[in-house]
């Protein structure tokens, strides 16, 4: 049985991955996180499928038609975790980052794919091969290892201690909640390169080494555009503007060195050597004259320039039509090693160079425009969106998932009541994070920032968490529909799904662990953060959400689910009376009178 649970989930991994393959599409580092994805929500499913088995045959005692009866218990709740997890990460298409987009689209495939290995594979596989379980009666001397029923485990235990003070125990978790949520105001992220290695990688020596020896090494480009049309500068003129640019960059602390056309011509200082020396002042050349000069031998020499790397003629498609431009490029280096803030530094070029060109069209010079790019402009706009996309992605599949919820219960205690546990070890483990990054910072001793390993964590967890807090409410909805009180429907819920919550986090939580030791930094983080989210959400769903459902708001779902029942029962009163009444209305046909002695034998 646990080889079928695990086969089945690396069945849909590499199902998963076929798909990509088959489409085409090649496989990223975002898109690599997607089969363990898969993996976590196929395992916690079929773990959860695997018990309803279990149960089923210790209920019953009959092997033949078990696997089809503990499919008929894990449809709907299956069914709805699926689905709500398929469209929560099919919201991610949305995002302009090409690997975000279709890490969702493959995601969500992936997961239905693996929902209907669920239904189709495992129960085949247990109908045709059945697992050898033994059938006797638990506890029984002949049949010691039999399947022990939960209200035997100490978790029995635990949930009736919970269930008979759940007023204090889900004020307490509410509390801790709240307080350590409120650390997400002091979180940090980072969008380092360097980060994405650990602190012994050789990358990150062999940085070290080259920018102690050599200096800064992450390129910063500045392209310079000077419309030909508009702009009525000569050549000397815009080497000195370019000139005159790169002089301030410089003065900017990051900035280690920078490069441009003017670091391979010749001195622009017409005071200076040359014709504009000695021999300017025998023939009593002035300074216009010499400017004049120096320009004529500059765009002699202009054709090498182009060939060169810094700078470029190019046409550029307009609304006014196409245009010549001329590009003039200036390449600065920013370190790798040290944590700077690319949107700071970038504001901080801005500065510099915004009251230059300011300065230029109050002169009357207009066609001059500057642009920013390179890889650090680059690699801060895609990261940044990548942890706005995903952390937008868990937020909407929040969103969703409550929305189904509440049109399925038809309830909105029903969304309130899955949203606080599904939420709780998202809010605790970022709230701890931002405490603890802002605890390192007092001291002095580092920091502990998000990046996008941390952030991928918790739309996977997610999956996993959702899954178990739907088989919990539809266990306790179920009690409730059956004339249970609130208590009671609560420890049902706790018979059905506490022994296959804590299996999947074992199975899954410390399995995904083994990421953790990986040299990457993201996927090192990956999978710190997967055990950490999956061990508080254990404690949300074993602790929080049977407090919340033992308690008034337990009292206000249950009432909703009573509510539902009632006018369920009406309508079917209404339209029973309705056949009952078409049927009376129908020609009787005429029955003669039976003999006296067929009556007495009737009667």
């Amino acid at each position: 049985l646990v080889g079928l649970v695990l086969a089945s989930g690396v069945y849909s991994m590499f199902a998963s991955l076929a798909i990509v393959w088959y489409s085409g599409y090649p496989v990223d580092a975002i898109l690599l996180t997607m089969p363990s994805l898969v993996y976590v929500a196929t395992t916690s499913g079929a773990i959860h499928l695997a018990n309803y088995y279990r149960d089923q045959l210790a209920e019953t005692g009959v092997l033949k038609g078990a696997a089809g009866a503990s499919v008929r218990h894990a449809l709907l709740p299956l069914s709805l975790a699926t689905g709500t997890t398929a469209v929560g990460l099919a919201t991610l298409a949305v995002s302009v980052l090409v690997p975000i987009k279709m890490f969702g689209i493959f995601s969500a495939i992936g997961v239905v794919v693996s929902f209907i290995i669920l239904i189709t594979l495992i129960p085949a596989c247990l109908e045709l091969f059945p697992p050898k379980l033994r059938l006797g009666a638990a506890g029984s001397e002949e049949d010691g290892d039999s399947w022990r029923p939960i209200e035997e485990s100490p978790w029995w235990g635990v949930g009736e201690w919970i269930t008979r003070h759940n007023v204090s125990v889900a004020t307490i978790c509410l509390l801790v909640m709240a307080g350590i949520g409120y650390g997400m105001t002091r979180v940090e992220s980072s969008v380092q390169l360097m980060r994405l290695f650990s602190p012994q990688a050789r990358i990150r020596q062999d940085y070290r080494w080259l920018e102690k020896k050599l200096g800064p090494l992450v390129p910063m480009e500045i392209l310079i555009r000077c419309d030909q049309e508009k702009c009525d500068l000569n050549f000397l003129e815009r080497m000195e503007l370019v000139d005159e640019i790169q002089r301030e960059i410089g003065e900017l602390g990051e900035v280690g060195s920078s490069l441009s056309t003017v670091t391979f011509g010749r001195s622009l200082d017409v005071g200076g050597g040359g014709i504009g020396g000695a021999a300017g002042r025998v023939f009593g050349l002035n300074a216009r004259t010499r400017r004049s000069v120096l320009n004529r031998r500059l765009v002699a020499h202009r054709d090498e320039f182009l060939d060169g790397d810094y700078l470029r003629e190019a046409k550029v498609v307009s609304n006014e039509g196409t245009r010549d431009q001329e590009l003039w490029r200036i390449s600065a280096r920013v370190s790798a090693t040290k944590e700077v803030d690319y949107a700071e530094f970038k504001r901080d070029l801005q500065s510099k160079i915004d009251p230059i060109l300011a300065s230029y069209k109050s002169d009357g010079t207009h066609g001059i425009s500057v642009d920013y790019t390179g890889l650090v402009p680059l690699v801060y706009k895609a990261q940044h969106s990548l942890l706005d996309g995903l952390i937008a992605g868990f937020i909407s599949d929040f969103a969703i998932i409550v929305l189904v919820m509440v049109l399925l219960c038809r309830a909105a205690s029903a969304g309130l009541v899955l949203l606080l546990p599904a939420a709780f070890p998202a809010v605790v483990v970022f709230g701890g994070m931002g405490w603890g990054n802002a605890l390192l910072k007092s001291f002095g001793t580092g920091n502990l920032l998000i990046d996008i390993g941390t952030v991928m964590a918790p739309c996977v967890a997610l999956g996993v968490t959702v899954d178990d807090v739907v088989h919990f409410m539809l266990w306790f909805r179920r009690g409730i529909s059956d004339g249970m009180d609130r208590k009671q429907a609560t420890m049902l819920a706790y018979k059905g799904c506490a022994r296959a919550m804590y299996q999947s986090w074992g199975v899954i939580g410390i399995g995904l662990s083994v990421f953790s030791l990986s040299p990457f930094g993201p996927t090192q983080r990956f999978g710190h953060m997967m055990l950490s989210m999956l061990t508080v959400a254990l404690v949300g769903n074993l602790v929080l959400l049977p407090a919340l459902l033992a308690g008034p708001l337990g009292d206000i779902f249950g009432w909703s689910v009573l509510r539902l029942n009632r006018k369920r029962s009406e309508k079917q009163d209404q339209r029973r009376v309705k056949t009952e009444a078409g049927t009376d209305a129908l020609p009787q046909p005429h029955v003669l009178p039976e003999p006296a002695t067929k009556q007495v034998v009737h009667a």
